[in-house]
């Protein structure tokens, strides 16, 4: 058996956590598909599952006939989403990136966090425009590549590349909607954009992935 890891302790004690909240209410919010057992959603187009008795989450490519534990990335995200969002949340319909938003003016280089991602898609283009449309992209104009994903099919988020020159490395700009602080934490951010970035480039490996645990 393998040993746990600090990402699958952090997991498991949030675990019960969720269960304290109203499963109702996200059903209401966010029209969830659910059942006696489990709320269903879909993040980048996989389908997951939440367990109402034990709030373990799973993902699957085949209509739930197999499925895999969630990573942490994931995990969180779909945690925070469901159980923090605020109750009249919504979407403004305008994106910024983090050091956009007021609640943190003084984050001055969020783009930084993703060079390496942005080094890996410079110039693979073509790989990185296949795999955004394969997870339902919406193209963008005004970059060398961009797209609007569906991180939830309630909540899309924007990826712009800038890629390298004689004068310039590579240069990575994830843009949320104003509002999505009333959606998930500032930091739970983070993890939906690992999350997202660390798909993207597995699908263009063809490599298996989960998220990070």
């Amino acid at each position: 058996m393998a040993e746990k890891t600090n990402y699958d302790i952090a997991i498991e004690r949030v675990r019960p956590e969720f269960l304290t909240y109203d499963q109702e209410k996200m059903i209401q919010k966010f029209g969830l598909a659910h059942d006696d057992s489990y709320l269903y959603l879909r993040m980048l187009c996989r389908s997951y599952r939440i367990s109402r008795k034990s709030g373990l989450v799973e993902w699957s490519e085949d209509d739930f006939h197999t499925v895999r534990e969630g990573g942490y990335n994931d995990t969180m995200t779909i945690y925070d989403i469901l159980c923090y969002s605020r109750d009249d949340c919504r979407l403004s319909g305008t994106f910024t990136t983090l050091s956009g938003l007021r609640y943190n003016s003084a984050f001055r280089s969020p783009d930084q966090f993703y060079q390496d991602y942005a080094d890996y898609f410079d110039s693979r283009t073509e790989q990185l425009n296949r795999v955004c449309a394969g997870l339902e992209g919406i193209r963008l104009e005004g970059c060398d590549t961009g797209w609007q994903l569906p991180l939830f099919d309630f909540l899309p988020v924007r990826i712009q590349l800038w890629n390298s020159d004689e004068e310039f490395p590579a240069s990575l700009r994830i843009l949320w909607d104003e509002n999505i602080l009333d959606f998930m934490h500032f930091e739970t951010t983070f993890y939906a954009a690992g999350h997202m970035l660390g798909l993207i480039r597995s699908m263009m490996e063809g490599t298996d992935f989960d998220s990070a645990r």
